[in-house]
């Protein structure tokens, strides 16, 4: 699962009319995760916690994995086990932005004037279309690589079987 056909339909349509409104604003916008079995969602909760997880920064230094005291796995990648993240079920995707010919990442948007910057032209750009946008998301929890469209549904409801029709209709 990594296809943005994982993805809900009306998610689909929204990816794809974020890709070109960041096309015609000269971003270089990729989508990188789509959706996510369960197993592959724990994967990515493990990392920063049992597995090498992403560097930290910390008054502007970078630590690579394994120099930082605080954080000697890295950061962790997501705070959300499998079923407890909208990936799970379609309605979430990840994506990656390239400026001057360097990938940014989350870090990138905690450290960086041009990273934030960026994060935050595309931020909006998928909020104008209904999308919400983790960049928004409390400070711990901050994730501006991340969308999601939720109809919404919070995770307890799809977790309890509640799912959106194609039409957009809680079924």
């Amino acid at each position: 699962m990594n296809k943005i056909t994982d993805l809900h339909p009306l998610l689909i349509e929204r990816a794809k009319e974020l890709l070109t409104r960041c096309a015609i604003a000269k971003k270089d916008v990729l989508i990188t995760e789509t959706g996510r079995t369960n197993e592959r969602q724990d994967f990515l909760h493990d990392k920063g916690r049992k597995t090498a997880g992403v560097p930290c920064r910390h008054n502007g230094v970078t630590y690579t994995i394994g120099s930082c005291s605080k954080h000697p796995l890295g950061l962790p990648v997501t705070w959300a086990r499998g079923g407890e993240s909208y990936h799970c079920y379609g309605l979430a995707f990840d994506f990656g932005i390239f400026l001057n010919g360097k990938y940014l990442t989350n870090a990138d948007f905690d450290a960086d004037k041009n990273g934030k910057a960026e994060y935050t032209e595309v931020g909006e750009i998928g909020e104008s279309l209904g999308l919400e946008w983790g960049g928004r998301f409390p400070e711990k929890k901050c994730d501006p690589s991340h969308f999601q469209l939720t109809f919404g549904l919070s995770i307890k409801d799809l977790q309890a079987g509640k799912r959106i029709t194609p039409e957009g209709k809680i079924a």
